[in-house]
Protein backbone atom coordinates (compact mmCIF):
# COMPACT_ATOMS: atom_id res chain seq x y z
CA UNK A 1 0.00 0.00 0.00
CA UNK A 2 1.17 3.51 -0.76
CA UNK A 3 -0.28 7.01 -0.85
CA UNK A 4 -2.03 6.58 -4.17
CA UNK A 5 -4.06 3.55 -3.13
CA UNK A 6 -4.25 4.08 0.66
CA UNK A 7 -8.02 4.62 0.53
CA UNK A 8 -8.45 0.93 -0.46
CA UNK A 9 -6.72 -0.37 2.69
CA UNK A 10 -9.91 -0.72 4.76
CA UNK A 11 -11.77 -2.64 2.05
CA UNK A 12 -8.75 -4.88 1.47
CA UNK A 13 -8.47 -5.55 5.21
CA UNK A 14 -12.11 -6.66 5.24
CA UNK A 15 -11.53 -8.88 2.21
CA UNK A 16 -8.44 -10.42 3.83
CA UNK A 17 -10.39 -11.07 7.03
CA UNK A 18 -13.23 -12.74 5.11
CA UNK A 19 -10.82 -14.85 3.07
CA UNK A 20 -8.90 -15.96 6.15
CA UNK A 21 -12.19 -16.83 7.86
CA UNK A 22 -13.29 -19.25 5.14
CA UNK A 23 -13.08 -22.96 5.79
CA UNK A 24 -13.31 -25.64 3.14
CA UNK A 25 -16.16 -28.06 3.77
CA UNK A 26 -14.61 -31.35 2.68
CA UNK A 27 -17.97 -33.12 2.37
CA UNK A 28 -19.34 -31.12 -0.53
CA UNK A 29 -16.41 -28.88 -1.53
CA UNK A 30 -18.15 -25.69 -0.47
CA UNK A 31 -16.84 -22.92 1.70
CA UNK A 32 -18.21 -21.85 5.05
CA UNK A 33 -17.10 -19.19 7.49
CA UNK A 34 -15.08 -20.11 10.52
CA UNK A 35 -16.93 -19.62 13.77
CA UNK A 36 -14.52 -16.98 15.03
CA UNK A 37 -16.93 -15.92 17.79
CA UNK A 38 -15.90 -19.03 19.72
CA UNK A 39 -12.18 -18.31 19.24
CA UNK A 40 -11.15 -15.75 21.89
CA UNK A 41 -7.84 -14.96 20.15
CA UNK A 42 -9.56 -14.25 16.83
CA UNK A 43 -12.17 -12.08 18.56
CA UNK A 44 -9.44 -10.18 20.44
CA UNK A 45 -7.60 -9.54 17.16
CA UNK A 46 -10.84 -8.46 15.45
CA UNK A 47 -11.69 -6.09 18.33
CA UNK A 48 -8.20 -4.55 18.27
CA UNK A 49 -8.23 -4.08 14.49
CA UNK A 50 -11.75 -2.65 14.58
CA UNK A 51 -10.79 -0.04 17.19
CA UNK A 52 -7.52 0.87 15.44
CA UNK A 53 -9.23 1.27 12.06
CA UNK A 54 -12.08 3.23 13.63
CA UNK A 55 -9.65 5.81 15.00
CA UNK A 56 -7.71 5.96 11.72
CA UNK A 57 -10.91 6.76 9.84
CA UNK A 58 -12.86 8.81 12.36
CA UNK A 59 -10.15 10.79 14.17
CA UNK A 60 -7.93 12.30 11.43
CA UNK A 61 -6.43 14.74 13.94
CA UNK A 62 -4.53 11.78 15.40
CA UNK A 63 -1.77 9.70 13.88
CA UNK A 64 -2.92 6.13 14.64
CA UNK A 65 -0.38 3.30 14.60
CA UNK A 66 1.19 0.36 16.42
CA UNK A 67 4.30 1.43 18.26
CA UNK A 68 7.37 -0.48 19.38
CA UNK A 69 8.49 0.51 22.85
CA UNK A 70 11.94 -0.52 24.02
CA UNK A 71 12.92 -1.15 27.62
CA UNK A 72 14.61 1.75 29.35
CA UNK A 73 17.36 -0.61 30.47
CA UNK A 74 21.12 -0.78 30.60
CA UNK A 75 23.28 -3.87 30.53
CA UNK A 76 25.45 -6.03 28.34
CA UNK A 77 22.73 -8.11 26.69
CA UNK A 78 19.68 -5.86 26.32
CA UNK A 79 18.94 -7.62 23.02
CA UNK A 80 17.35 -10.43 25.08
CA UNK A 81 14.66 -8.08 26.34
CA UNK A 82 11.42 -8.42 24.39
CA UNK A 83 10.07 -5.51 22.38
CA UNK A 84 6.80 -4.17 23.67
CA UNK A 85 4.27 -3.29 20.96
CA UNK A 86 1.20 -1.21 21.64
CA UNK A 87 -2.14 -2.25 20.23
CA UNK A 88 -2.89 1.35 19.34
CA UNK A 89 -1.02 4.62 19.74
CA UNK A 90 -2.90 7.83 18.99
CA UNK A 91 -0.76 10.93 18.66
CA UNK A 92 -1.62 14.55 17.99
CA UNK A 93 0.41 17.74 18.35
CA UNK A 94 -0.19 17.99 22.08
CA UNK A 95 -1.39 14.53 23.17
CA UNK A 96 -0.48 10.88 23.04
CA UNK A 97 -2.69 7.96 24.05
CA UNK A 98 -1.28 4.47 24.41
CA UNK A 99 -4.27 2.14 24.19
CA UNK A 100 -4.38 -1.55 24.89
CA UNK A 101 -7.53 -3.35 23.79
CA UNK A 102 -8.59 -6.42 25.74
CA UNK A 103 -11.30 -8.84 24.71
CA UNK A 104 -12.38 -11.05 27.61
CA UNK A 105 -15.58 -12.69 28.69
CA UNK A 106 -15.18 -10.90 32.03
CA UNK A 107 -13.57 -7.51 32.63
CA UNK A 108 -12.93 -8.20 36.32
CA UNK A 109 -11.44 -10.94 38.43
CA UNK A 110 -12.88 -11.94 41.78
CA UNK A 111 -10.68 -11.37 44.83
CA UNK A 112 -12.17 -12.39 48.19
CA UNK A 113 -15.67 -11.66 46.91
CA UNK A 114 -14.92 -8.25 45.39
CA UNK A 115 -14.36 -7.32 41.77
CA UNK A 116 -10.89 -6.17 40.76
CA UNK A 117 -9.34 -5.12 37.47
CA UNK A 118 -7.08 -7.71 35.88
CA UNK A 119 -3.66 -6.86 37.31
CA UNK A 120 -1.66 -8.17 34.35
CA UNK A 121 -3.38 -5.68 32.04
CA UNK A 122 -2.48 -2.76 34.32
CA UNK A 123 1.12 -3.99 34.65
CA UNK A 124 1.44 -4.22 30.88
CA UNK A 125 0.07 -0.72 30.35
CA UNK A 126 2.29 0.67 33.11
CA UNK A 127 5.33 -0.97 31.46
CA UNK A 128 4.44 0.79 28.19
CA UNK A 129 4.05 4.14 29.92
CA UNK A 130 7.16 3.93 32.09
CA UNK A 131 9.43 2.81 29.23
CA UNK A 132 7.99 5.18 26.64
CA UNK A 133 10.37 7.91 25.50
CA UNK A 134 8.91 11.14 26.78
CA UNK A 135 7.57 13.48 24.13
CA UNK A 136 8.30 17.08 25.06
CA UNK A 137 5.15 19.05 25.76
CA UNK A 138 2.76 16.16 25.09
CA UNK A 139 0.29 14.89 27.62
CA UNK A 140 0.54 11.08 27.69
CA UNK A 141 -2.34 8.84 28.73
CA UNK A 142 -2.57 5.09 29.03
CA UNK A 143 -5.88 3.41 28.35
CA UNK A 144 -7.33 -0.08 28.63
CA UNK A 145 -10.39 -0.62 26.44
CA UNK A 146 -12.70 -3.59 26.94
CA UNK A 147 -15.96 -4.54 25.26
CA UNK A 148 -18.72 -4.18 27.84
CA UNK A 149 -19.57 -7.53 29.42
CA UNK A 150 -21.04 -6.29 32.67
CA UNK A 151 -21.26 -2.75 33.86
CA UNK A 152 -19.97 0.18 31.84
CA UNK A 153 -16.61 1.50 32.98
CA UNK A 154 -15.18 5.00 32.86
CA UNK A 155 -12.39 4.82 35.42
CA UNK A 156 -9.53 7.32 35.69
CA UNK A 157 -6.44 7.07 37.87
CA UNK A 158 -3.13 8.78 38.37
CA UNK A 159 -0.44 6.09 38.79
CA UNK A 160 2.96 7.61 39.52
CA UNK A 161 3.11 10.46 37.01
CA UNK A 162 0.84 8.77 34.45
CA UNK A 163 -2.81 9.27 33.64
CA UNK A 164 -4.50 5.87 33.25
CA UNK A 165 -8.06 5.26 32.04
CA UNK A 166 -10.09 2.08 31.89
CA UNK A 167 -13.14 2.15 29.62
CA UNK A 168 -15.67 -0.19 28.08
CA UNK A 169 -17.65 0.07 24.87
CA UNK A 170 -20.99 -1.71 24.46
CA UNK A 171 -20.80 -3.50 21.11
CA UNK A 172 -24.44 -4.59 21.41
CA UNK A 173 -25.62 -1.00 20.94
CA UNK A 174 -26.51 0.67 17.65
CA UNK A 175 -23.69 2.03 15.49
CA UNK A 176 -24.27 5.67 16.45
CA UNK A 177 -23.87 4.82 20.15
CA UNK A 178 -20.68 2.85 19.52
CA UNK A 179 -19.31 5.65 17.33
CA UNK A 180 -20.11 8.29 19.95
CA UNK A 181 -18.60 6.23 22.78
CA UNK A 182 -15.32 5.52 20.97
CA UNK A 183 -14.89 9.22 20.16
CA UNK A 184 -15.89 10.22 23.70
CA UNK A 185 -13.24 8.13 25.44
CA UNK A 186 -10.35 9.82 23.61
CA UNK A 187 -11.74 13.34 24.00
Amino acid sequence: MHRSNQHYRFVLDICRFLYESLLLNEDNVEFQFADFERDPKAMARLFEEFVRNFYKKEMPEYRVYRENIYWDAEGEETSYLPIMQTDISLESNDRKIIMDTKYYQHTFTQNFGSQKLISGNLYQLFAYLSNHKKSEGKEITGMLLYPKTGKELMLAYRIKEFSVKINTVDLNRDWLSIHTRLKEIVS
